[in-house]
Parts: structure tokens; sequence; C-alpha cells
């Protein structure tokens, strides 16, 4: 993948590179050639005005002079001729005396008329930028000044400034390799991190971890959070599945044994018929204890291996319903069944955790509960939470127990009865809802059960 992000990143810095490195050379030598003919022009009209009383006097001598000190000092070639075309003083001093007037651009200047352009010279030795002005003395053509300028000398300059940026492209190019090499390795290598850990984990080895980093891309960090929270979710539910069969395994080797204990007893005693009814009824109390105790292992199961939906629940109903079905078995235990909750609340939680919750309270509340108490379902809103209370007058828990209560499997009946998975399941689902359970002591005696969700 290393490879493939560095020939991305190349590729679109070489890209970059061609498209603007090329019309800039055209632009350049277009530019170069403006401002030679545009120097040329000046220094013309500028040569033209100093040459003209010389020419006028017929002094040869400082024509001479204004031509070799302007080319001393320039690369053009220096032509000056009077009105009839004669060359007069000139950087080629072969030609001196020759005859200039068949040549266009001087006709043009000793007509009036300034020229500039370019042609192909075999006197002057290859293609040429050509200015020529009159010189003008008053209203009379007094001659004309030519300047000439090679353009291999044009294009030279071009070259080299074409050279120049060649080779800052060339920098350029060899600084994106570096920084797509460290960027593409930095990538890459956090890539091999992931890959390495999943192949970790894939192994069996469930604390295997990304290294996060606040650098980089926020996708990568964001991969890497989520790798380290799958990571995280997954060694929760293996453990939780290995809890689970090591717990159910335990517990359910005591319902086990005492059902082949009664069909023992019961076979034993199969002669008598009393016996055999005792032993069979006996029987069925385990497999029932046993099936509750395999619906709450299932639904426990359940809750920790999937993720649940919250929305908001509205109270009202829920508490509604909780009064319509205990009532009548508070009633018949002598129990009274109040509720003191405000209307109108709204909280966040999973679909049925509020009332699962209360169900398992309430339950264990019924039990505990003295004939002649009264049981209370109470809540209290916050600005962000809402406490909901299920209190009873039982005989209380200690400090320990309560610690305790919400582990899978403890029981607080004397009797040791029940399956110790209630209030386990009811602290799951206030867990998956965003909340929190706990059990507090109420004075003078009895138990304060409370659930606390979120505020819709």
């Amino acid at each position: 993948m290393r490879n493939r992000l560095l020939a991305a990143f190349l590729s679109i810095a070489f890209a970059i590179l061609v498209i603007q490195d090329l019309p800039l050379a055209s632009y350049l030598q277009t530019v170069e050639r403006d401002s030679v003919n545009l120097s040329l022009q000046r220094d013309a009209w500028t040569l033209a005005s100093a040459a003209e009383p010389k020419l006028v006097k017929g002094d040869l001598k400082a024509l001479e002079g204004i031509v070799y000190g302007y080319a001393r000092t320039n690369a053009s070639g220096v032509d000056i001729v009077d009105g009839s075309g004669t060359l007069l003083a000139s950087t080629h001093t072969s030609e001196l005396g020759y005859d200039y007037s068949n040549r266009v651009e001087i006709e043009s200047a000793l007509q009036g008329v300034a020229v500039t352009g370019e042609r192909d010279s075999t006197s002057l030795g290859g293609r040429m930028l050509v200015v020529s002005v009159p010189i003008r003395s008053g209203t009379k053509m007094a001659g004309a000044l030519r300047l000439t300028y090679p353009i291999a000398s044009v294009d030279a300059i071009v070259s080299k400034r074409i050279r120049s940026i060649y080779v800052a492209g060339l920098v350029t190019l060899l600084v994106a390799i570096t920084a797509a090499f460290l960027m593409a390795g930095a990538y890459t290598r956090r890539l091999r991190n992931i890959h390495a850990a999943t192949e970790q984990l894939a192994s069996g080895d469930l604390t295997a971890r990304v290294a996060t980093s606040d650098r980089g891309a926020s996708e990568m960090r964001g991969l890497e959070v989520a790798f380290n929270l799958m990571a995280a979710r997954l060694q929760t539910l293996v453990e939780s599945q290995r809890s689970f069969a090591s717990d159910a395994s335990h517990q359910l080797r005591t319902p086990l044994t005492a059902l082949r204990l009664r069909l023992e007893n019961a076979a034993e005693s199969v002669r008598n018929a009393r016996a055999t009814e005792q032993s069979l009824e006996q029987a069925i109390v385990e497999v029932q204890r046993l099936q509750v105790l395999i619906d709450g292992l299932l639904a426990l199961a359940r809750l920790e291996g999937q993720a649940m939906h919250v929305d908001v629940v509205a109270v009202d109903p829920v508490i509604a319903e909780r009064l319509d079905m205990w009532s009548p078995l508070a009633e018949e235990r002598g129990l009274e069944l109040r509720s003191m909750v405000p209307s109108g609340l709204k909280v966040s939680a999973a679909s049925g955790a509020l009332a699962q919750v209360l169900d398992s309270y309430l339950d264990n509340a019924l039990e505990f509960a003295p004939t002649g108490s009264r049981i209370e379902i109470t809540a209290v809103a916050h600005e962000r939470s809402v406490d909901f209370h299920v209190i009873d007058a039982g005989p209380g828990m200690d400090a320990d127990a309560r610690a305790h209560a919400f582990n899978r499997f403890w029981r607080g009946r004397a009797d040791g009865s029940g399956t110790g998975l209630g209030l386990a399941i009811a602290s799951r689902l206030a867990e998956v809802s965003g909340g929190t359970v706990r059990l507090d002591s109420v004075q003078p005696h009895g138990v304060d059960a409370v659930v606390t969700l979120h505020r819709a």
C-alpha cells in the first residue's frame, strides 16, 4: 500500500509541475522578447536624438563614438545612415559607405515610419530583432538609426531562466518525494499496527489494542478508536460468556442433583403411593425452579450479547401498569402498594427496561415486606435525571449484602430460594439504558431500591 500511496503522491506532484512549468517557459520567452523590444525601442529613440546634431554637422567621429559607446554596454548592433541611406557609422565597420536604402526597415525609417520586428540576416549572422527609427532635423529627414539584437541572445536568457525553473521544479519534486515517503510511511505504519492488532485479536489475545495518536488524519484516529472500542466490546462479551458458562454450569448442578435425588427416592418408594406422590411433587418443584433459572440465564445472555436501542419512555403508563399488575398480589399478602410519581415525566431507556427493573424491585419488596406494611413507588426528578425508588419496610440489608445484591446468582433469601438473577438483570437493563442501580438502607428498617435514568 505504501508504494501505491507514493505513486499517487508523486503522480499528482509531477502533473502539477508539468502543468505549471511548461506554460511558464513559453510565457517567459514571450515576456523576454517583449522586454528586449521595448528596451531597443527606447534606446533607439534616445540614440537617434543624440545622433541628430552630429549627423547634421557631418561629424562622423562623434557618430562613431555614439555607436561604440552604446555597443560597449549592450549586445546590440548599431547602424546610422544619412538621408540617402548611406551607412555612416556602424558596429559592422566593413560595410561603412554601403547603401542601406534597400533594407526594408531602413527604407521605412527614411520615410518617417519607425519599424520593429524580426528578420533573418546573413550579414548580421542569423535571426535578429530589429528596431529602426527616423532621425529628423526639424522638418527635414536627416537619416535613420537601426538597432539589431540577436534572437539567440534572447533565447539564451530565456533558457537560463527556464533552467532555473526546472531546477526549482526538480527540488520541489525531491521535496514532494520526501514528504510523500514520510506521509505514506506514517499512514501505512498505523495501518500495519491495526493489522497486527487484528491478527493478535484473531489468535485469541483479547487484550490486543492499538496505540492511538492525536496527530495525523482524523479518519485514521477514528479508525484506531473504533478498533479499540470493538476490541474492548469483544473482550467484554467473551469474558461475559465465559463467566456465564461457568456460573450456569455451577448453578444448574444443584437443581439437577436435587432432581436426580428426588427421582431416585421416587423409584425406591414406588410401592408407597404417598411417598411416591411427595417425591414427584418435589421433583416437579425442582424442574420448575430449573426452568426459572434457565429463563433467567437466557434473558441475561441476551442482554450481555446485544446493544439495545434507547428511546424516550413516558413514565405514567409504566407506573400505572405496575400498580395494576402488583396490587392484587399485594392485597392478597396484606400489603399496601402506593405510588407518588409526578405526572408527565419522560426518561431515556431501552424498550421495557424501566418496567422490568421496577418489577424486579417490587417482586423482592413483596417477598420481604411484613404483613400490614406499605410499599411505595416514588420518583424524584432532577435537571438531567430521574431517580425511581421502591421502598419497603422489610428486615433490610447490611452494607455488604447491598454491595453484592446485583451480582449474578447472589441470593438474599434465607431459605436460598430464587435464582439470584433478578437484580443482575435489572442492573444490566439500567446499564444499557445509560442509568445506574443501587440499594439504600431505610430507617428504622427496610430497603430503598433505586434506579436512576437520564431525563428525556
